[in-house]
């Protein structure tokens, strides 16, 4: 027994240090905006599309995985300021600025962008078909094809916080013929079970003309150690080719 004390004595340290020495892993969400590829509850492990692939990737490794929860436009700025060197989030080739600098190599999700209407709403086959109404935008998301047409005042723009309020507006009897909320189709169909709306009484339209389709990957912060990127892209290459990324985000999606 003493020299087992004595053997757990030597090597405790040794485990400690082993910890202490670990190298973090900053995983940034942004709060209340982001689901289901981010989704954070009080009290509750975060979880989501993104999340649970993030999960995934670092289950098990060396690296300890610290996890930030930030407003989307201060979530931007701790990034550009460089607070954290290995950071990692969600991004798109399609987006302007730091979340489309470093990308992983694999797209973890494919997008489709539609426009939400309360029936019996109004036919949409071209962009044209939008001129005079008004679109249903969410704050601090860029949509370059929609933005210029805002700009030219060929349509008018009402950008709210959350999804609550885009679904209040089109539910307006006043407002039912004239608007549309452009949005992810994956995020529209989570946020109305989520405010358990009937989803009968909506149709959703292809916009792609006007907001195009695109994919979703890990984005890394530029300064991101060159051997943490490699791990996560060669993670997520197992893991598409064992089914979990497909299965992370059929849980999410159907």
């Amino acid at each position: 027994m003493k020299t087992k004390i004595l053997f757990l004595s030597a090597i405790l340290p040794f485990i400690f240090i082993a910890h202490a020495w670990a190298e973090e892993v900053n995983y940034v969400v942004i709060e209340k905006q982001a689901q289901p590829f981010q989704i954070e509850e009080s009290d509750k492990e975060h979880s989501g599309i993104v999340t649970d692939i993030v999960k995934e990737v670092f289950k098990n490794s060396d690296y300890q995985l610290t996890t930030h929860t930030y407003p989307f436009k201060r979530m931007i700025s701790i990034m550009e300021q460089k607070k954290y060197k290995n950071w990692v989030t969600f991004g798109s080739p399609a987006w302007p600025g730091i979340q489309n600098e470093n990308l992983s190599t694999l797209p973890v999700y494919n997008v489709e962008n539609v426009m939400l209407i309360k029936k019996p709403g109004f036919k949409y086959e071209k962009s044209s078909d939008l001129f005079g109404k008004t679109v249903i935008l969410m704050d601090g998301f860029d949509y370059p094809g929609i933005e210029d047409l805002v700009k030219q005042g060929k349509i008018k723009e009402i950008r709210v916080k959350g999804h609550s309020a885009a679904f209040n507006i089109l539910d307006r009897p006043t407002m039912a013929k004239f608007t549309g909320f452009i949005e992810l189709k994956a995020r529209i169909l989570y946020n109305l079970r989520q405010v358990q709306r009937n989803t009968d009484e909506y149709l959703m339209l292809d916009v792609g003309d006007i907001a195009d389709n695109y994919s979703i990957h890990l984005a890394f912060s530029k300064q991101m150690d060159k051997n943490i990127q490699e791990f996560i892209n060669n993670k997520l290459s197992s893991l598409r080719d064992e089914g979990k990324l497909e299965n992370i985000v059929n849980k999410y999606s159907k």
